[in-house]
């Protein structure tokens, strides 16, 4: 099974670091949001999830170690190896 570190910055208040998750491939970032809000949705503001249950893009960007955004459109992430979840301090 492909290893997936998640970092999290801003997304939960006052705690910033990597969760490392074992995945199954093809993994699409529905599915990977959908597991995180499962696990931390209690300590991740409202502001940062959308009505759907997913994270609310308007405020939070995800995307590779490169830089390069990461979205819905991508069929498979499990390849990534390392996925971005950050709030920007001055919006984004």
């Amino acid at each position: 099974m492909p290893k997936l570190l998640m970092h999290l910055y801003g997304i939960i208040p006052g705690e910033f670091g990597g969760i490392e998750l074992e995945t199954q491939a093809p993994l699409k970032l529905e599915e990977l949001e959908k597991e995180l809000i499962r696990r931390y949705g209690s300590k991740i503001p409202s502001i940062y999830i959308s009505d759907n249950g997913l994270l609310n893009h308007q405020q939070v960007i995800s995307g590779d170690m490169q830089g390069k955004r990461i979205d819905y459109d991508t069929q498979d992430i499990s390849h990534v190896g390392e996925i971005w979840f950050v709030v920007p301090i001055a919006g984004g």
